[in-house]
């Protein structure tokens, strides 16, 4: 079974390569999802990060966690976004190695996990092979204000935390390029699942 992991800025088209993966049978979860499920229901997650920033107002009079004012704390805080990813990453490591072992035993010659900061978190171990979708910084940040209706200075403060596009590009397997329309980049994520294909049944063949 290949692992994927696909990797790049926010905004730079990672779920829209996935979603074609998904769209060919590949099994398919995002880290940002997980984080997402943890800090809503899992109530262990909640109460560190409650005891870790108790004093920042980002929970709600009822005890709800606001994800919006903890994103813009995050963002413009460097220490709190690294107790943070202390507490989340962690859990979200063992989901993701669930879910191998689960596809594992399905069969399933190709599985993908959507990782925005594989790098940064030294997860390039848990994967066979590294896609990055690449954008220049200022489509990115233009993007990503489009779409969480952000200011473009948060959207730039978004994406200066990640790793530079060249170093990621360095020590990624395949790099995909994505500053053109989306269907150019779903032709590219068709073409790389043919290719993946073909190299794994050869590999099974083989052995």
């Amino acid at each position: 079974m290949i692992k994927i992991g696909i990797t790049g800025g926010p905004a730079s088209g990672k779920t829209t390569f996935a979603e074609v993966l998904v769209d060919l049978g590949v099994p398919y979860i995002s880290s940002d999802e997980i984080a997402k499920d943890l800090t809503i229901n899992d109530s262990v997650v909640q109460e560190e990060i409650r005891t870790c920033f108790m004093e920042e107002n980002i929970f709600s009079t009822e005890g709800k966690l606001d994800r919006v004012r903890l994103r813009q704390f995050i963002f413009s805080n460097a220490i709190a976004r690294k107790k943070l990813e202390e507490i989340l990453h962690p859990p979200i490591i063992r989901e993701i190695q669930r879910f191998f072992m689960g596809k594992g035993d399905c069969n399933h010659k190709m599985v993908a996990v959507e990782v925005p900061l594989l790098f940064e978190a030294n997860l390039e171990s848990l994967f066979d092979r590294i896609v990055l979708i690449k954008l220049s910084c200022e489509e990115m940040q233009k993007r990503l204000s489009q779409r969480d209706t952000i200011s473009l200075q948060l959207a730039k403060e978004m994406c200066e935390v990640q790793w530079p596009m060249e170093h990621k590009e360095a020590r990624s397997h395949v790099v995909i390029e994505n500053n053109g329309d989306i269907s150019v980049l779903m032709e590219k994520a068709k073409a790389f699942y043919t290719e993946e294909m073909e190299k794994a049944t050869k590999i099974l063949e083989s052995t």
